[in-house]
């Protein structure tokens, strides 16, 4: 699909980007979905593909390269269930329900390609109204640097290490806890639970994991509101239950965060599992660098070792980068023959 040429011709400039979601097949499971049931379908390797760019004038601007009677046109402002009608409307809806829900969604040229067969049970309208909401979120999401915000990583480089069989200490007194609450896992366990726990170390420890997992809920909340700056505190009330209930923090962890936190970062907190590693702090973006300058000063002046630091961008998960010949035959005959009694990966 050339949908990006299609745009060019059409529209007489370049798109911002092309996103595209897939068809899909139900393998089994139907008529269960709107009854809160379940359903196992597969993506499909036939997709709906929309190229895009934002418009200033507010106007919704659509074509498709399969429906040859010219563009359709909406104002933003007038979008309503059922205006407009067609296979337009997949789209418009896409953009009322964002701009229903609070979204600054504005005016957009979009055109569309697809070889999904329409009409066919296989989701065509669902992959088109997919790509284009994940091409309005890309066009007019209000994201980390739209905000002039950044998220520094700063690797303490203290060793890394579960040392004494700690991670496993940790693990066992919340499988404990849970247990003594009577619930499956912590996740199902009330903040009023915790007190019945009469082992002062396994309060500590569940305590945690019940308030970490309220600070995921109420940071997932603010993200979808773009209140970006207010998770700060969440993420410093993080590392101090880390420090203080769940005791997997190290001098290097607690300097960098106090340190960021001293010079106007709006939080910090170590991640990962602890007993060294990384920090993360949420700072304005230009303070990004003097955040990092600042942190290695305070580490290297207690004699600790150099930290390292990088900024965070959200980036793709596992995918293909580049396509390859035809497979099947190596993978039948291999040319490099793993010998007789050799691991074909090395052991840890």
């Amino acid at each position: 699909m050339r949908v990006a040429e299609t745009f060019r011709a059409a529209v007489g400039y370049e798109p911002d980007g092309v996103w595209a979601a897939p068809g899909r097949v139900n393998l089994i499971g139907e008529h269960t979905d709107y009854n809160d049931g379940f359903v196992l379908p597969i993506a499909l390797p036939r997709r709906v593909v929309v190229a895009a760019a934002g418009r200033t004038d507010g106007l919704l601007v659509v074509r498709s390269v399969q429906e040859p009677d010219g563009p359709r046109v909406a104002v933003i402002t007038d979008l309503a269930p059922r205006n407009p009608n067609g296979w337009a409307a997949y789209v418009a809806g896409v953009v009322w329900a964002l701009r229903e829900s609070g979204y600054d969604i504005g005016g957009a040229d979009l055109v569309v390609d697809s070889d999904v067969p329409r009409g066919a049970g296989l989701s065509s309208s669902a992959a088109l109204e997919c790509a284009t909401a994940v091409a309005l979120d890309e066009l007019f999401a209000l994201d980390l640097a739209a905000a002039g915000l950044a998220l520094l990583v700063i690797d303490t480089r203290a060793p890394h290490q579960l040392v004494d069989g700690e991670y496993a200490a940790r693990r066992r007194a919340c499988e404990q806890a849970a247990h003594a609450v009577g619930v499956g896992a912590l996740r199902d366990a009330s903040p009023d639970e915790m007190q019945e726990l009469h082992d002062p170390t396994m309060r500590r420890r569940a305590r945690h994991v019940v308030a970490e997992n309220a600070r995921v809920i109420e940071t997932v909340s603010l993200l979808r509101d773009r209140r970006i700056r207010e998770i700060g505190p969440l993420l410093t009330a993080s590392h101090e239950s880390l420090c203080h209930d769940f005791e997997v923090t190290v001098p290097e962890l607690d300097i960098a965060v106090d340190t960021a936190l001293d010079c106007g970062a709006y939080g910090a907190r170590m991640t990962g599992a602890g007993f060294g590693g990384c920090v993360i702090a949420l700072v304005d973006d230009k303070a990004a660098e003097p955040v990092a300058a600042s942190v290695h000063d305070a580490l290297t002046r207690r004699g600790f070792r150099e930290p390292a630091h990088f900024l965070a961008v959200p980036s793709a998960g596992a995918h293909r980068v580049e396509a390859g010949g035809n497979s099947s035959s190596r993978l039948a005959t291999p040319q490099h023959p793993i010998p007789s009694g050799r691991s074909p990966l090395p052991r840890c």
